[in-house]
C-alpha cells in the first residue's frame, strides 16, 4: 500500500554542525537524496499500478513515466555517490 506521507519529515541541510566538513554535509545529503528518491519512485509505481487498475491507462502512463524520470535521478545521484566516496 503507498506510504501516506507529507513533507514534513527533516532534510540534511548544509551549514549548520560545527567541526562538520563540506565533504561530510554533500555526502549526508547525497545519502539522503538517493534513499529519499528511490522511495518515492517506489511510492509512484503502486500509485501508477493502481491507477491502471481502476482504469485510467492514460494517466497510469503518465505515472510510469515519473517511475521512470526518478529511476533516472536516482542512477545520476548514485553514480555522483559513488565518485565523490573514490574521491575522498
Amino acid at each position: 500500500m503507498i506510504n501516506e506521507h507529507t513533507h514534513n519529515h527533516s532534510h540534511p541541510h548544509v551549514g549548520g554542525g560545527e567541526g562538520d566538513s563540506t565533504d561530510e554535509k554533500v555526502l549526508a545529503i547525497l545519502t539522503y537524496l538517493a534513499g529519499h528518491n528511490k522511495n518515492h519512485a517506489n511510492e509512484l509505481k503502486e500509485l501508477a499500478e493502481l491507477t491502471e487498475a481502476s482504469g485510467n491507462p492514460d494517466q497510469a502512463g503518465k505515472l510510469y513515466e515519473c517511475v521512470g524520470l526518478y529511476e533516472q535521478i536516482h542512477d545520476i545521484v548514485l553514480d555522483v555517490l559513488k565518485v565523490f566516496k573514490e574521491n575522498r
